[in-house]
């Protein structure tokens, strides 16, 4: 029994052992799986990570490359607007000298007075420390270009020296010669740049008051060059990483930064030195040798101080024949024959309605502007100096720059700029105005028609319209003889009926077609009188014929409008003399004794003429007078048509010599008179009247170097002799800028 039970206990305890056994070599057999199981799940998740890692280096890769690929073209793009700024900068620098050495020159990019280089140039924020800013901009630039080119070498050795720097690149090394070229110093210069611009681009606008259209391409090139640093700093970190990096590296070049700095410092001090001032007055301007004042209602003279002719000259700043004459009439002031004799007294009047009431719509923009800018140059006693130095500035077509001349002529600028706003400098500007209508109005009975107007005064004499030529001078300057009837000089009647004085057989006959208010028709006749009388040879070839041309509208047809109110009863009353053969004793007196300010009576010119007082009388105000003065006035227009010029005004000269064409002459002086006899043929059969109109119009006009006169009708590209009185309601000549909406001449 024992041995049975035994033997079931032991194979209980081996089936127990079995079991345990089993059961411990499940577990651990689970326990392998589990294990096999994590390690293959560590496996995966190492080569998704790895995975992921290559895909992230790869992008990280693509972009860096990218980047790589993009900045040398931006950096390509700086250095090409660098380079546009210098050739600017070049053309700035041509334009300044130009404005300064050349004021008469205009230039490509001169539009308008708003948009003028030229008057940017010259004004006096053109100049910094001695040197133009133009030639500052050439030195940016240039160390701009050669520190990049400077930097582009440092790294093309660095790139020669590794063998491969292509391989390289990809590695992102900090000396890469692909990418780094000091992004920060590019940004920090270009800041500096483009703040410059802003401020030269604030002087323009608010200062200067112009546009330079080459400054504003500067503007713009700076402009970009900020841009484009700042989008190089971003692919290198940002501009504060790039700036910090590029100034660590300075710090480890400091012998070399010093290097460069003495050497553009050496440049800026050897132009500062160097630089030839040009900007300087060097003009042949102001009054010169000449003596000059101011009148005592505060106006400039020049000239002489003790005249025996005084010219008072108003003028435009804007008006071209303004310069031309203002110019001329120096030019015979300078002259010694001259210049004890006659002065000019110089009056604003621009054609400008900012100022200028009579001037009902725009004509010159700036006149006033100027015209105020010589008002206030002669508070400091530059007057003479501004007036040449605007003139010679006219033909830009933004004109002169009243700051940059100011500064020119070391005017105090803060004085200056607060007397072109002033109230004082614009009533005296406007008392010029007034004074020279008033002025105008004594002259031609009404305000100032156009520039410019010249007004001759002489002692004793009436004011007159005069002109600045030679002949016209030397004119008003002669005495005019007192004649007293034709003397022992041959006269008589034409068979038209129209008196003449001189030759009985003329080989010359000359028209003069007169008016007795004219100024020059006064001094024309009496020169040509005088030659008769002293010139015993002109007087047995020479025959003057005279003939009415009033220029009064009561009488004259093609007056339009009130000139001369009492030449058409003097005029009828030289034509009754006639009628009792006393012609040249009324003309003389008429001539003699008239003055506006005390209108000669016709009684007692018709008792000096020694007439009879009943037949004066009854003939003065009868039609058949007015009608002859019209028949006389319709003969001289008939004359003014042989050359299809008409008649223009008064006096009016014409020439008729023998055998040759029927002429009009603007200089009858005994100059061209001689000239004339020397064409002529011989004398007609004696008895015969030479017939007017023997051949056609030669289109001889002036004289040689004659202008035309202010006011002047032209015909056929050449306007009536200067000095003349023209008819109102005429077209004005070359010669005159009308003023708009005025009564031209």
């Amino acid at each position: 029994m024992s041995t049975g039970t035994d033997d079931r206990i032991e194979e209980s305890a081996e089936e127990r052992a079995e079991e345990r056994a089993e059961e411990r070599a499940g577990e651990s057999a689970e326990e392998s799986a589990e294990e096999s199981e994590g390690e293959r799940a560590e496996e995966s998740e190492g080569e998704r990570a790895e995975e992921s890692a290559e895909e992230s280096a790869e992008e990280s890769a693509e972009e860096l490359i990218d980047s790589r690929l993009r900045a040398p073209v931006l950096r390509a793009v700086f250095v090409v607007f660098c380079v546009v700024g210098l050739v600017g900068s070049v053309m700035l620098t041509q334009l300044h000298v130009k404005a300064h050495t050349q004021p008469n020159a205009s230039s490509y990019c001169s539009v308008h007075s708003k948009v003028d280089c030229l008057s940017v140039a010259e004004s006096p924020w053109a100049v910094l420390w001695g040197v133009p800013v133009s030639v500052w901009s050439i030195l940016f630039y240039a160390v701009l270009i050669l520190g990049l080119l400077a930097v582009f070498g440092v790294q093309v050795r660095q790139w020669r020296r590794r063998g491969r720097g292509r391989d390289r690149a990809g590695k992102g090394g900090e000396n890469d010669w692909v990418w780094h070229t000091m992004p920060g110093v590019m940004f920090v210069v270009s800041v500096g740049a483009f703040l410059g611009a802003l401020g030269m681009a604030y002087i323009s606008q608010f200062l200067v008051k112009s546009l330079c259209l080459v400054c504003a391409g500067l503007y713009v090139v700076n402009t970009v060059l900020l841009v484009v640093s700042w989008w190089v700093c971003r692919k290198h970190g940002g501009v504060v990483a790039s700036v910090r990096r590029d100034v660590a590296l300075l710090g480890r070049n400091v012998s070399r930064l010093a290097w460069g700095a003495g050497v553009v410092v050496v440049v800026a001090g050897a132009l500062m030195a160097l630089y030839p001032n040009y900007w300087k007055l060097n003009e042949p301007v102001g009054p010169g040798n000449l003596a000059h004042g101011v009148t005592k209602d505060g106006h400039h003279w020049i000239g002489a101080k003790d005249p025996v002719l005084t010219i008072h000259e108003f003028s435009d700043y804007q008006c071209g024949f303004c310069r031309g004459f203002n110019a001329r009439l120096r030019e015979i002031l300078n002259k010694k024959k001259y210049r004890d004799k006659v002065r000019v007294v110089h009056y604003q009047y621009p054609l400008d309605q900012a100022c200028n009431p009579t001037v009902d719509r725009p004509f010159h923009p700036r006149a006033c502007e100027l015209a105020m800018g010589a008002v206030c140059a002669a508070e400091q006693g530059k007057f003479w100096h501004m007036n040449d130095m605007m003139f010679r500035r006219q033909r830009r077509r933004g004109g002169a720059n009243l700051q940059g001349l100011a500064a020119k002529l070391k005017l105090d600028i803060s004085k200056f700029e607060r007397c072109l706003t002033s109230s004082r400098a614009k009533k005296k500007l406007a008392l010029d105005m007034k004074i020279g209508d008033r002025m105008a109005k004594e002259c031609i009975g009404e305000t100032i028609p156009g520039t410019p107007f010249y007004v001759f005064e002489r002692k004793g004499e009436d004011l007159r319209r005069g002109h600045p030529h030679v002949m016209y001078i030397d004119s008003a300057l002669k005495e005019v003889f007192g004649a007293r009837g034709a003397g022992s000089v041959d006269h008589g009647l034409t068979k038209d009926g129209h008196p003449w004085i001189g030759a009985k057989n003329p080989r010359l006959t000359v028209y003069e077609l007169s008016d007795y208010e004219c100024y020059f028709c006064k001094r024309f006749h009496a020169n040509i009188r005088q030659l008769l009388k002293k010139h015993k040879d002109l007087r047995e070839d020479v025959r003057l014929v005279h003939l009415q041309y009033p220029l009064g509208h009561q009488c004259n047809p093609t007056v339009k409008r009130p000139q001369h109110k009492r030449a058409c009863v003097m005029a009828r009353a030289a034509l009754c003399a006639r009628d009792q053969g006393r012609f040249w004793e009324m003309n003389d007196a008429l001539y003699r004794k008239y003055s506006k300010r005390r209108p000669p009576n016709m009684v007692r010119m018709a008792r000096l003429a020694g007439l009879d007082m009943r037949r004066f009388g009854q003939c003065l105000n009868t039609h058949a007078i007015s009608q002859k003065l019209r028949q006389e006035i319709f003969y001289g227009e008939k004359l003014g048509k042989r050359d299809g010029k008409g008649v223009p005004g008064a006096p009016a000269f014409f020439f008729e010599p023998v055998g040759q064409p029927f002429v009009r002459t603007y200089a009858p002086n005994e100059k061209t008179i001689r000239a004339a006899l020397k064409k002529a043929g011989p004398r007609s059969a004696p008895g015969l009247e030479p017939a007017p109109g023997m051949g056609a119009a030669s289109g001889m006009g002036a004289a040689s170097g004659m202008e035309p006169a202010p006011g002047m009708g032209a015909a056929s590209g050449m306007g009536a002799a200067s000095g003349m009185e023209p008819a109102p309601g005429m077209e004005p000549a070359s010669g005159m800028g009308p003023a708009p909406g005025m009564g031209a001449k």
